[in-house]
This record gives structure tokens, sequence and C-alpha cells, in this order.
């Protein structure tokens, strides 16, 4: 137990003196070239317009197939009452 909590606390430390380098990215001190910043524009558009087009997605094929149902039903009472109508 002892040696994993050694391996743990090595690792971390290992992690916390390694990402000292991350915080001097662009992004947390502005100093963003124009196409950099075209970048995140897009990035960000298309990433909130994602779960619109997944909402629109999923609405289309329920009302697709509620359409399909409706249409079978129509056709199976229309089938219906041609048999009965020949048949009686």
């Amino acid at each position: 137990m002892q040696l994993i909590l050694k391996w743990v606390s090595v690792f971390g430390l290992g992690v916390f003196l390694l990402t000292a380098g991350a915080s001097a990215c662009p992004v947390c001190y502005g100093d963003l070239e124009p196409q950099q910043a075209k970048g995140f524009f897009w990035g960000i558009v298309f990433l909130g317009l994602l779960p619109f087009g997944l909402i629109g997605y999923i609405a289309g094929h329920v009302i697709h197939s509620a359409r399909r149902k409706a249409k079978a039903d129509l056709l199976i009472e229309q089938a219906e009452a041609l048999i009965q109508k020949r048949v009686g």
C-alpha cells in the first residue's frame, strides 16, 4: 500500500511540475494571432451549434417515424375496408 502511495505522490508531483509550461499558452495571455483568433471563434461557433443540430436531427427522425406509421396505419385501414367491401 505504501508503495502505491509513493508512486501516486511521485506521479502527482511530476504532473504538477510539468504543467507549468501550459500556463504560457497564447490564450492565457491574450497574445493571439488573427488566424488563431478566427480559429477559436469558429470552433466556439460550431461547438455551440452542435446541440441544436443533434436535437433537430432527433426531432426530425421522430416526426418522420410518426408520419410513416400514420401512413402505414391508413393503408391498413383502407385495405381492411376494401376486403370488407368485397367480402360483405
